[in-house]
């Protein structure tokens, strides 16, 4: 049987440790596969509002990167990564604008692993 996950980071609705364990509990479940996302905020909606009323703030690039990269690390090696980044359809889209941008979101993922001289399965363990 093939296992497959959805993996959604955003600092307001989970600390970055949240995600961590996340991660490392997915890892030990050893998916075929997974899809990691960051939340998106669409216009028109109740997140939209807290976000305008600043009771939602969605993560930075820099944010994101360092999280997926941490997250990535407590995955299995064999593990496909299906997706690395997701984006909210431009005119739907309220924030973050950053991430209509994919190919620098997955160059920024790919050099911080390499700056920090990591990659996915470095701190896997069953």
């Amino acid at each position: 049987m093939a296992y497959e996950f959805v993996c959604i980071s955003s600092t307001d609705f989970r600390v970055n440790a949240d995600m961590l364990e996340t991660a490392r509990v997915l890892g030990k479940m050893q998916p075929d596969g997974i899809k990691i996302h960051l939340l998106h905020i669409l216009k028109g909606t109740p997140l939209e509002q807290l976000w305008k009323s600043g009771k939602v703030q969605p993560l930075s690039m820099a944010e994101y990167v360092q999280i997926t990269a941490a997250q990535l690390a407590l995955l299995p090696p064999e593990t496909v990564i299906e997706r690395l980044t997701g984006d909210g359809a431009a005119d739907c889209l309220a924030a973050p604008l950053w991430s209509l941008d994919k190919l620098a979101v997955r160059n920024a993922i790919a050099q911080h692993l390499k700056r920090t001289d990591s990659w996915q399965g470095k701190y896997f363990s069953k």
